[in-house]
């Protein structure tokens, strides 16, 4: 799936000014996103998916990030462990 069908995906029916703060981005920057013109760079992607992530989860990010690598070293330590 493309990042702008994700976004728009995430986004819902809420408005694009609505989330575009959540970013930490313009609006018109958002935009482009959204219409596909311009995607952030590879790590702005990473931070723009654990965002997205959190706000679904509805937790901030640095409580969803911590949890997602605390399952992460439990799944890998009972792969370890066969």
């Amino acid at each position: 799936m493309a990042f702008c069908d994700e976004l728009k995906k995430w986004r819902g029916g809420r408005l694009q000014k609505q989330v575009n703060e959540l970013f930490g981005v313009s609006l018109k920057t958002y935009q482009a996103w959204e219409q596909s013109v311009n995607t952030p760079h590879e790590l702005g992607l990473k931070q723009c998916r654990w965002i997205m992530g959190a706000d679904a989860a509805g937790v901030p990010v640095h409580i969803y990030i911590q949890n997602y690598y605390r399952i992460i070293k439990q799944v890998a330590a009972e792969i370890n462990a066969r």
